[in-house]
């Protein structure tokens, strides 16, 4: 069976990256055909840019790629990550488009959130572009409270044609509901959470740091840009007595420089995944961070990136994560203290959620 991957792949935010690999790796462990195309708008067939795209997309490369070996970035290893990780598959023409659609058994539009029409809206992440094959969706994230008006009827059309509808946040369920009139849309867990921690465990042995890691560490990911992190971040140090932190910029946030702190520039998806699971504590707003965090039994706090009244709030998705597993004390506050969690617990819960998940998603790949 042939399915195709709707996602973004990722190129610097390594939970896209981690997201993405994930869906399309448990995939392949299942059995079946995978690949994920690459996004598209009806304008990339016009005959010039058909021409001068692919010559676009080698002289961007290289120019990234050269970049980052000046600068000392994660550009290399990203790009070697997706080559060796991924089947992409780019068209060009009406006529590959026809080819890609005829040969897919099912459509699967992925997690991260590429349903979040506050950031991009994006035609192609709804499969406006498929109508006579199957299009399921799993762990798609809206990202925030709903969609905004002046795409909600495109939405609704698109969303409409879908067989199967699985988003990734508790909230978007009730949403989604409402919105389309539908009572079989279901919450499932993010791709991630199909592959278990001796997976990433595995997946985490491929590092290789450019430098020694300290016995003990701090790990920190912030992608939001807030002014009170620093001060949160010393706090933290204070109250764990853990002075080693070592941040990874993320790729919003490419200049973030606390003082005192080990800035690794330099880390690839396999790094990333190995700090986690080396780290005696994840500092974080990133979901995915957190997911990690939790799928490999790793204690972690998370800084909000986000107040709560901003209607382009992201952080509904991480409140969902954390009631679902007992962990509303994650989120920092001027009275947190560190304790390690219970992992024993979460981690039967967690395995009852990956059968569901699992379940779901075979039903909605082998049902007519």
């Amino acid at each position: 069976m042939n399915i195709t991957i709707v996602t973004w792949m990722g190129t610097g935010n390594f939970g896209t990256s981690l997201q993405s690999y994930a869906l399309h790796e448990f995939l392949k462990q299942q059995g079946f055909d995978v690949c994920l195309l690459k996004e598209f708008s009806q304008a990339d067939f016009i005959l010039k840019n058909r021409l001068l795209g692919p010559i676009r997309h080698i002289v961007g490369s290289i120019k990234r790629f050269i970049k980052g070996i000046i600068c000392k970035t994660n550009i290399g290893k990203i790009q070697k990550f997706n080559k060796k990780n991924y089947n992409v598959v780019s068209i060009h023409s009406d006529r590959e488009l026809q080819h890609i659609i005829s040969t897919t058994d099912v459509f699967v539009t992925g997690s991260d959130q590429i349903w979040n029409c506050y950031h991009s809206y994006s035609p192609f992440m709804f499969l406006s572009f498929v109508d006579s094959v199957k299009k399921i969706s799993y762990a798609s994230s809206i990202g925030t409270k709903d969609f905004p008006t002046f795409c909600k009827y495109d939405v609704k059309n698109h969303l409409s044609r879908f067989s199967h509808i699985a988003v990734r946040e508790k909230s978007s369920v009730e949403y989604l509901i409402h919105f389309l009139g539908r009572d079989d849309i279901v919450q499932v867990l993010d791709p991630t959470f199909l592959l278990r921690a001796t997976h990433w465990k595995k997946f985490a042995e491929k590092s290789k740091f450019e430098f020694s890691l300290p016995t003990k560490f701090i790990f920190c990911y912030l992608i939001g840009n807030n002014s009170k992190y620093e001060i949160q971040l010393d706090e933290i140090k204070q109250k764990t007595g853990i002075m080693n932190v070592i941040i990874v910029p993320s790729l919003e946030n490419k200049d973030m420089n606390f003082p005192h702190c080990h800035i690794y520039k330099q880390a690839g998806p396999y790094e990333f995944v190995s700090l986690i699971d080396k780290a005696a504590l994840i500092c974080t707003d990133s979901f995915h961070a957190c997911a990690l965090s939790i799928n490999m039994s790793k204690d972690f706090v998370v800084l909000k990136r986000f107040e709560d009244d901003d209607p382009k709030s992201q952080n509904s998705r991480i409140y969902d994560l954390l009631n679902s597993y007992g962990l509303q004390s994650n989120i920092y506050s001027s009275d947190w203290i560190f304790v390690d969690s219970n992992f024993n617990n979460i981690q039967s819960k967690l395995e009852i959620d990956r059968r569901d998940s699992i379940n779901y998603l075979n039903n909605a790949i082998y049902s007519l």
